[in-house]
């Protein structure tokens, strides 16, 4: 069973800190993402966040869902997630620290499982992919935006100076490439949104 290397949990765990700061360059972009995945879910879904970081897709969601279980390897992002969630006094999401490779739920267990920019930066998407179909209902949303390293010839550049400055960099897709991808893994296509920033992004979602 794939797992994540010392090097990667320490890299996540000391960006945690200045995570939120990086991201906020692609605000406009994030919320798109929140507003494309509110019109996927409703309020008796379990939702699961593969990858949450410091939770703000996961706080974003949590007024339109019953409950939201949000995980993230990195000790350090999950501690800043679980601060913004008695901040924001938000009861329905439970953090915690877990291995998208290994997840520890029962079989189809949600209604949605979101894979936020998750799986161009680890080194096994195949395998975190088949983990989040296990836990996935029948015919139910894997959510999935994803950047698109090779987009065009802008997101390389920013690809391969993102990567020069240490930040994994795994996998790059076009658009087409990464639809295919998705639907090679067994899954339905269901909706690609692309949405623009310095980095553009599609926003996917697939049934199983």
């Amino acid at each position: 069973m794939k797992t994540f290397s010392n090097g990667a949990l320490k890299y996540w765990n000391t960006l945690a800190a200045n995570y939120d700061k990086q991201k906020s360059r692609s605000q406009k972009a994030y919320v798109s993402i929140l507003e494309l995945m509110a019109e996927e879910v409703s309020g008796d879904m379990r939702i699961l966040d593969i990858g949450t970081g410091t939770g703000d897709i996961a706080l974003g969601l949590s007024k339109h869902v019953k409950s939201i279980d949000a995980i993230d390897y990195s000790p350090e992002m999950i501690k800043l997630a679980k601060e913004k969630a008695r901040e924001k006094e938000v009861m329905n999401i439970s953090f915690q620290t877990g291995d998208c490779y290994q997840l520890p739920f029962e079989d189809e267990t949600f209604d949605r499982v979101i894979m936020s920019n998750l799986i161009h930066i680890i080194e096994h998407p195949d395998q975190a992919i088949e983990e989040a179909k296990r836990v996935l209902k029948e015919s139910g949303l894997l959510i999935l935006p994803t950047y698109l390293h090779k987009q065009n010839v802008k997101s390389v550049l920013v690809s391969r100076i993102l990567q020069l400055k240490g930040h994994p960099v795994v996998t790059r897709f076009n658009e087409t490439e990464l639809l295919k991808y998705i639907g090679d893994r067994g899954l339905r296509v269901q909706k690609g949104v692309l949405i623009k920033n310095m980095m553009p992004l599609l926003f996917v979602t697939a049934m199983k």
